[in-house]
């Protein structure tokens, strides 16, 4: 009976060879122990039978085993996202993965539960600190970082065991050149010579690059020019303005009676009073100036000084609007008033503090012509020249902030040169209250 059930497990199983085939494994149960071998009560004999390969035939090729197919990540379902789902098909950025426990807050949770602002994650070893750990166990403010070995020094360790201050780091590869790199192997000082870029790394290169070079310069050049005006204010206003405010200011104080005594409004640097010092004394006037512009005021002060004019000239830095003094003979506008915030408002001011029967003169570079390229041109001179010009002039317009002021005018002159038939034309106007 035993060998018929041998005989047809053999007709029914087919053999392939290997290991865990049927018939390898009904052999291996049913083969006899080698001679010496002891085998323990209730316990399955671990011999097997080598397996046995069968060779292939010329008709049957053998198969090649066929790899797996990869399993693909899942993508984040979020639009645009292209990365990893963890849970809920979401990124941790879009709200997958394990959130934090706290009420409202949907961090994704570090440890324990709960995101780093809230406590999760490892904290630094340190008894009391509740920083989340960086390196050996510990924060950063408590050494976990690797930091520079020079002794004092507390920077972050850049290389060899040295900040960057101290050495660390990568060196700029220039002969003799000790800083470190920024871009490349250069440092930001070798780094213009090595390189001269424009936006999205489209280079400059031969006589292009020489004219980029020269426009610098000249750039450099212009903005070292612009700061040494500005130191130089009261200088260059001295040199552009003085010798046609000299004239101005003659006119004005010839009309003047003796022992008088004037409001300047807007006196600058009163190098054009130094210049009538000779008729100041003749007829022993008094002026006492007002500017807000303190490079101006010291600068007047200086000149008094030089000149012993410190008992006949005075300078306040002050906001006309906010000046209070007087009573005075007159007040005098030397191409200041429309260059003011209100100029209606400044004249109210001051000739509210004038004498009974007392004058208010301006003088006035007034534009005789309509001129757009004037209109344009003249407010930009003062990033020229430092000085503020104003805007354009046209008498019609002056006549009618008089007219708003209250004053009436009394004198309409061309000052000696200038005549309405040309462009410009210098201007005195004595007004009274």
């Amino acid at each position: 009976m035993d060998s018929f059930l041998q005989e047809s497990w053999e007709d029914i199983v087919i053999d392939s060879g290997g290991p865990n085939s049927a018939r390898s494994s009904w052999k291996a149960q049913t083969a006899p122990l080698p001679l010496g071998a002891a085998t323990k009560s209730g316990q399955k004999s671990a011999a097997k039978k080598p397996s046995v390969t069968a060779a292939p035939s010329s008709s049957n090729p053998p198969a090649t085993k066929q790899p797996k197919a990869s399993r693909r990540a899942k993508q984040c379902v979020a639009e645009g996202c292209t990365r990893r789902a963890q849970s809920n098909n979401r990124c941790k950025t879009h709200g997958g993965g394990a959130r934090c426990q706290m009420q409202g807050c949907g961090k994704s949770s570090q440890g324990g539960g709960l995101c780093r602002a809230h406590g999760g994650g490892k904290k630094c070893r340190v008894p009391g600190c509740t920083k989340g750990t960086q390196r050996l166990g510990l924060c950063y403010l408590h050494g976990g970082i690797r930091r520079c070995i020079t002794e004092g020094c507390k920077k972050k360790d850049r290389g060899n065991g040295y900040c960057i201050s101290h050495g660390g780091g990568r060196r700029c590869e220039v002969t003799g050149c000790d800083r470190s790199v920024r871009k490349g192997n250069r440092c930001q000082t070798h780094q213009v010579e090595d390189e001269f870029q424009i936006t999205r790394g489209q280079g400059l290169a031969g006589t292009e690059l020489q004219l980029a070079k020269q426009a610098a310069a000249v750039a450099t050049g212009a903005l070292v020019l612009y700061g040494a005006l500005r130191l130089l204010r009261a200088r260059v206003y001295d040199a552009l303005i003085v010798n046609l405010t000299t004239g101005m200011y003659e006119q004005v104080l010839t009309r003047m009676a003796p022992g008088g005594k004037l409001l300047d409004v807007g006196i600058g640097t009163g190098l054009a009073l130094v210049n009538n010092r000779t008729l100041l004394a003749a007829k022993r006037l008094s002026v006492e100036g007002v500017d807000y512009d303190l490079d101006y005021v010291k600068r007047c002060r200086a000149l008094m000084k030089t000149h012993r004019l410190e008992g006949v000239v005075t300078a306040t830095h002050a906001s006309v609007y906010d000046f209070a003094g007087g009573p005075f003979d007159a007040v005098y506008f030397s191409s200041s008033l429309m260059i003011m915030p209100d100029p209606v408002a400044a004249l109210r001011h001051t000739a509210a503090m004038l004498k009974p029967g007392g004058k208010v003169f301006v003088t006035q570079t007034i534009q005789t012509k309509r001129s757009k390229l004037a209109e344009i041109g003249k407010p930009l001179l003062k990033f020229l020249t430092t000085i503020d010009f104003g805007s354009v002039t046209y008498e019609e317009d002056l006549l009618r902030n008089f007219k708003k002021a209250g004053l009436t005018l009394v004198e309409n002159s061309a000052i000696s040169g200038s005549t309405m038939t040309s462009t410009r034309s210098f201007r005195i106007f004595v007004l009274e209250a």
